[in-house]
Order: C-alpha cells, then structure tokens, then sequence
C-alpha cells in the first residue's frame, strides 16, 4: 500500500512514503527506540539453494564469497546483536529500510520498504509480558495513525 506499485520503492509516490515513514519514526521514538540500521550483507549459510525461486538475493565479493542481501530487518540485526555487535544488549531500536528479493527472471532485485521495532533487553527483572504489551501497544498506535481510507494521498491530508 505504501509503494503504490509492482516495482517496489521506485514506483512509489514520495509524498505517501514520506509521510508514512515519519509517523512511524515518530511513534517509534516516542517509544524511546533509537534509529539503528540493520547490517547490509550476511554469509550465505550452507543450507540455502541458489537455485531456488524466489529467496535471498545473492552477491559475490572479490574473493568468490557468497553475501545475502537482507529480506528482513529484524534477522539481520539479531544475528549482530548475537554475535554481540552493535553493544545493542539492552536497547530499544526502529529501522525504515530496503529489503530485497530474489528476480524470477535474474537481474536486479525486487526492492520494498519495511519498518522493524526491536527491543533487546538483558533485564532479569522486566519480565516477557512488559515488552510484549509495548510491542501490542506500538502496534496499536500504528494501526491508528494509518486509517483506512480512500484516495490517492489521503494519508497526507489527514496530518
């Protein structure tokens, strides 16, 4: 709905993408999330067919590794906070970002838009229900900032 097009960000109407993706970061950062991007690139691991349809997409670096474009923006960033990058062990975080598919037909990688709310937190003391309720609630204020309407721009004229 927010890119308007097959093509993905590219077919999209700026003025609907903006306005989106600033209501999002505000609700976000009301929240206490900080904006952090997700890592770019990952490993292929060895389970994944490249021949399969669909799927990651795939590029080779100067030394004939296999790098994953992300489809996500939550996988990658676990990964990096896993692997205890990021010092993102207790952290309340938002990213609006690329993701890229696999082409059916080879060439360049079908493209979209996605917005991720993480939160990472080592607290023993918060328990699971605390960040689930956040979670609901964000969900919540985000279903209402973007009522359903009709008309190309009304997501703009409802400021």
């Amino acid at each position: 709905a927010v890119t308007g097009a097959l093509d993905g960000v590219h077919g999209s109407d700026p003025l609907v993408v903006e306005t989106v993706c600033s209501r999002l970061c505000g609700i976000f950062q009301a929240h206490g999330a900080v904006h952090l991007k997700s890592p770019l690139l990952r490993p292929r691991p060895a389970t994944v067919h490249s021949l399969a349809v669909g799927g990651p997409t795939e590029l080779v670096d100067t030394r004939g590794n296999v790098l994953l474009l992300p489809e996500d923006l939550t996988g990658p960033f676990a990964r990096a906070v896993g692997r205890g990058g990021s010092a993102a062990s207790n952290v309340k975080r938002y990213d609006i970002d690329r993701v890229h598919h696999k082409a059916i037909a080879g060439g360049h990688p079908r493209e979209s838009l996605e917005a991720t709310f993480d939160i990472v937190v080592e607290d023993p003391q918060l328990s699971g229900s605390q960040i689930e309720a956040e979670t609901l609630f964000v969900l919540c204020q985000v279903m209402s900032a973007f009522p359903p309407t009709e008309g190309k721009h009304a997501l703009c004229r409802n400021k």
